[in-house]
């Protein structure tokens, strides 16, 4: 079973997300996700496409945009690392752990001019819009969470952690 087709199976009108006075069901949640992944399939995201995500506003990683774009790239298969600063991203580029960066246009000023963009947001307060485009089939098992840490000497490390670990 999939990570998308398991919380489809939850009532769509079950609460999934709330943000601040803002409930989102599953079925808007897992929309989201697909057209996303749709969108994204689009521009090039692929199973193996290592993708940094910067959705939402620069200052939140966590924001509702930020977990559509992670669970969309779980659906298309690409391993996927949260990136919060330019550094961050510049970082990643340079061990060769990014292919691109999804965010939202403020997020994705700064960044390397090496590094390829894909403009992404999802606003849940906006009306879902309709489309026709369905992502391709997913591949999750190949997909991989990428880790950036520091740890106590200063030195980005990645951690990769596929899906056989998790």
């Amino acid at each position: 079973m999939t990570i998308i087709s398991s919380l489809g199976r939850h009532p769509p009108n079950r609460i999934a997300v709330r943000i601040g006075a803002l409930d989102i069901g599953y079925g808007r949640l897992v929309a989201d996700v697909m057209a996303a992944a749709a969108s994204l399939a689009a521009k090039g995201v692929t199973a193996g496409t290592k993708a940094g995500i910067r959705a939402g506003t620069v200052s939140n990683g966590h924001s509702y945009a930020n977990w559509v774009a992670h669970l969309a790239a779980i659906h298309l298969g690409a391993a996927h690392v949260s990136i919060v600063e330019s550094s961050s991203a510049t970082a990643a580029l340079q061990a060769g752990m990014i292919d691109l960066v999804i965010g939202a246009r403020e997020s994705l000023d700064g960044l390397p001019s090496s590094l390829k963009r894909i403009e992404f947001d999802c606003d849940p307060a906006i009306p879902l819009a309709a489309t026709d485009a369905a992502p391709p089939p997913g591949d999750e098992a190949s997909a991989a969470r990428i880790n950036l840490t520091s740890g106590t000497t200063g030195t980005p490390k990645f951690l990769v952690w596929d899906s056989k670990m998790i």
